[in-house]
């Protein structure tokens, strides 16, 4: 296989994956001031957000995504160059689409989002 990511034991090859967007986020809390503009002040460490699309090739591959969701137990986020990030996984959505005369979706696409695990 040919693979682009892997999540905990999941593969996910080049042709499932259509895009992945990393979000870093810096908290701030907010304080109004009378006749002038808010003052920010900085609190904790930023967050650190990934999600992803993914047209699955085999309907087993969500069933090993929802257990990870399930376990609620960080996993590593790996990339073809090597690089991994400890995750969390938020949120694992599967949409079904285009049925065949027998019922079955012949396309399935699954978005996930996740959390850098900073525990």
């Amino acid at each position: 296989m040919n693979m682009l990511i892997s999540l905990g034991e999941v593969e996910l090859n080049i042709w499932e994956v259509e895009a992945i967007a990393q979000k870093i986020e810096a908290q701030w809390a907010e304080f109004d001031r009378i006749g002038r503009s808010p003052k920010h002040f900085a609190v904790g460490g930023a967050k650190e957000s990934i999600d992803f699309e993914a047209i699955l090739q085999n309907s087993e591959t969500y069933q090993e995504l929802e257990a990870i969701v399930k376990a609620k137990k960080p996993v590593f986020l790996t990339f073809q160059d090597g690089s991994a990030i400890r995750v969390i996984v938020l949120s694992c959505e599967l949409t079904r689409s285009y049925f065949n005369g027998r019922g079955k979706a012949i396309r399935e696409i699954v978005k996930i989002s996740l959390a850098v695990y900073n525990g």
